[in-house]
């Protein structure tokens, strides 16, 4: 409900489940169960379908799929889709495990041999709409722009899950430059290579939109293309006519379907508890078990700690062995930074903050006991500030990010995306503390959100490692390391630097003989740091096979190199 209006109309959630699958699939980790089967799709899926329930309370669900083999597309046109590179192995299994969720949940499914899940989506809202529900499609493919009008709306996901943008009629007027039903139009002229739908040649983005902004369809376009002024683009356009209409009608969904529309039967429900928890034990996604299952952390109290209340903490974190810790401070040189405020966790308390003044020794106490487990993301950081306000922080050390580092190698890190991936929740965005407002107010929520879900991360992330025969790498190499780095940043480091220039020279000589061997094999020299070029290199110019496309096209990173 945008601006907090009353929603009259119930509202039906489509879901265009094939392409948020690949989605999830290339947007997390290659997650596996510890029989090796992979579930970081589901994973990402389920996450993102809960997300949504709670955003958007829809009364009615529907889930559009596209099933193997070819349409009524690839009849008008072989080249439909055949650049597209095969389903990846890992992601095959997950597809079945996804339906087996949606039954679970009890969410209806709609997939027709011939249509795309376009032309369902299409077809289920056109109906709902009739019907008077307002349309929430959920769907990263912006084909399904097309169907957005007064009731429908799309939730476009960009990158990953958290980049959302919602599309109503004036947001693709906004970015398009024409209303939502000319969209086909649009790509006939320009092309779509996702899915090898030829444009007209030297028609981009901007022609395109001016052209339809003036003719409103390709037809009309045509139908006066001997009137047009510009005689120099009437005959660019001329030769492509019948390619064009042909491009057309690949590029529009086709929204006439009867689908078996029953708006009790899209009713939402209760799901069937056992098969979704037997299906997430198998699966071995505890987070969402706990999800789903209604035991998920609920919202806890941050609050200015009273002197009281910080005796109180100190108990219950002597009790527990263990609390989380967080700090907020000013930007800068780490080993400048100064010390504006300390926030600690122990459930199930909450998290209390400490600003601005010297801290109580009832938490100086607390911090310099050797003998309780601290859980703090950054701890490097941490231990910098608090060197640097004199606080000595003795406890027995867990960074829950640097944890997850170890666990997901290669992909990005933060005490969020560990939140997500391992307790199935979102990090509050502006978390309130009770006692503080004004300029700190952001900072001491962050300070305390930290500390209470780097002490909640610590049990599942200490499963993980020990599932994943991590420990010992995180243990006796990582958090060592951690130590030996803040020495380093505060005292500095001692340098052979004669060592390092020969070892400089020797690695360009190696460097140069491998650029050398690389020129050889491509036939001729290029930039090797120039993505675009290496793409052109090896899947144009050698043929390499082509593994995994990105935004920038084929991908050249490391695991496909």
């Amino acid at each position: 409900m945008a601006g907090g209006t009353q929603r009259t109309a119930r509202k039906l959630l489509v879901l265009d489940v094939s392409n948020l699958l690949f989605r999830a699939f290339y947007a997390l980790p290659a997650l596996t169960n510890s029989r090796g089967e992979p579930t970081g799709a589901v994973y990402g899926f389920a996450s993102m379908l809960l997300k949504l329930l709670e955003e958007e309370q829809p009364d009615a669900l529907a889930a559009c799929l596209d099933l193997p083999g070819p349409t009524f597309r690839h009849e008008l046109s072989a080249a439909y889709k055949a650049t597209r590179p095969p389903m990846p192995d890992t992601l095959r299994p997950q597809v079945e495990d996804t339906l087996e969720l949606l039954t679970a949940l009890r969410i209806p499914r709609f997939a027709e041999e011939g249509l795309e899940a376009d032309d369902l989506i299409g077809s289920v809202a056109d109906r709902a709409r009739a019907a008077g529900y307002e349309v929430v499609i959920v769907s990263g493919d912006l084909d399904t722009l097309q169907v957005v009008q007064e009731g429908v709306t799309v939730l476009a996901h960009r990158r990953g899950f958290s980049d959302v943008l919602r599309y109503d009629t004036e947001a693709v007027i906004k970015r398009f430059g024409l209303p939502p039903e000319r969209l086909p139009d649009y790509k006939a002229l320009r092309g779509d290579v996702t899915d090898n739908v030829p444009g007209v040649p030297g028609i981009g983005d901007k022609t395109a939109t001016r052209l339809l902004q003036r003719y409103g369809t390709v037809e009309e376009l045509y139908a006066r293309l001997d009137a047009m002024d510009d005689r120099k683009l009437a005959a660019k356009l001329a030769p492509f006519q019948e390619q064009t209409l042909l491009s057309k009608r690949l590029c529009t969904i086709r929204r006439e379907h009867r689908v078996d529309f029953n708006g009790e039967a899209l009713a939402r429900t209760e799901p069937d508890r056992d098969a979704l928890l037997a299906l997430l034990h198998r699966l071995e996604l505890r987070s969402l078990v706990a999800r789903f299952a209604g035991e998920a952390h609920g919202a806890v109290a941050y609050r200015r700690g009273t002197a009281a209340e910080w005796r109180t903490l100190a108990r219950a974190a002597r009790a527990a062995h263990r609390y989380g810790l967080a700090v907020a401070s000013t930007d800068g040189d780490p080993t400048e930074l100064t010390l504006r405020g300390l926030a600690v966790s122990v459930e199930p308390e909450g998290a209390l903050l400490w600003w601005g003044e010297a801290p109580p020794a009832v938490l100086r106490d607390l911090l310099a006991d050797p003998s309780l487990a601290v859980a703090c993301a950054n701890l490097k950081g941490v231990r910098h500030v608090c060197a640097n306000a004199e606080l000595a922080l003795g406890g027995q050390p867990f960074d829950p990010v640097l944890a997850a580092a170890v666990l997901h190698p290669g992909t990005g890190q933060s005490l969020g995306a560990a939140a997500f991936r391992h307790l199935g929740v979102e990090l509050p965005t502006a978390p309130v503390v009770e006692g503080v407002s004004g300029d700190d107010a952001a900072a001491a929520g962050t300070a305390c959100a930290s500390a209470d879900f780097s002490g909640r991360l610590v049990a599942p992330l200490r499963d993980a490692l020990a599932e994943t025969e991590t420990a010992r790498l995180y243990d006796d190499l990582e958090l060592p390391l951690v130590e030996v780095l803040i020495g380093m940043e505060r005292h500095g480091v001692l340098v052979d630097t004669a060592y390092l220039d020969q070892f400089a020279t020797e690695l360009r000589a190696e460097l140069a003989e491998i650029r050398g061997r690389a020129y050889h094999h491509a036939g001729r020299e290029f930039n090797l740091d120039s993505p675009k070029q290496l793409q052109h290199v090896l899947y144009d110019e050698l043929g390499l096979p082509r593994r995994k496309k990105t935004k920038t096209g084929w991908s050249t990173d490391a695991d496909v190199l």
